[in-house]
């Protein structure tokens, strides 16, 4: 659910703003049509309502497409489920997200030299099957060489009970910005 069940939500919230453009979802084959069932799931009829489309790109590990005049490339991450890590570059940087689940070695690849990694961390320092840990995913930008690091989809009892180790794992991050992002938060990759 938390890698796709946000979708519903996030296209009622584009339709309650107005959204005229289309918008072009990202992922695996049959993406666009898992979209559209959600949505049909979650708001009977709605589609129908919204002034703009939903369309898709789809991909698979190795694939490299287009966007906006965005580069993008995928490679699979380690997970229970298919998951697919991303890339996008344009000519102002890089971004790198992990999608749900620990580096493999072709999303290693995949992220070095971007400016900025988003890695999920559920944990830490305990493994949890398919899911990284904070040492990790900081170990994992350091090898990548990136300038930033964003850890997200942290366990909330985690986050809450274990700051001060923590912080001190980001404070000795040297040469890497770690950051744990909150909603709202914004960086300038310039």
């Amino acid at each position: 659910g938390d890698h796709f069940l946000g979708i519903p939500q996030l296209l009622l919230r584009m339709f309650e703003n107005n959204r005229q453009k289309p918008i072009t979802v990202i992922g695996q084959k049959g993406v666009r049509e898992q979209v559209l069932d959600a949505m049909e799931l979650a708001y009977p009829g709605f589609l129908k309502k919204m002034a703009f489309t939903v369309d898709s790109i789809e991909v698979k590990a190795g694939h490299s497409f287009e966007i906006a005049g965005l580069k993008g490339t995928v490679a699979p991450s380690l997970h229970s489920k298919p998951c697919l890590a991303l890339r996008m570059d344009s000519d102002n940087g890089s971004f790198f997200y992990s999608g749900d689940g620990r580096p493999s070695e072709d999303s290693r690849r995949l992220a070095k030299g971007c400016d900025l990694i988003v890695q999920e961390t559920f944990t830490l320092d305990e493994p949890l099957h398919g899911h990284a840990t904070i040492t990790e995913a900081i170990a994992f930008a350091k090898e990548a060489k990136c300038r930033y690091l964003a850890l997200i989809h942290l366990n909330r009892k985690v986050r809450r009970e274990k700051t001060d180790p923590i912080n001190r794992l980001i404070r000795r991050s040297e040469g890497l910005t770690v950051l744990l992002p909150v909603s709202g938060d914004s960086l300038d990759l310039a």
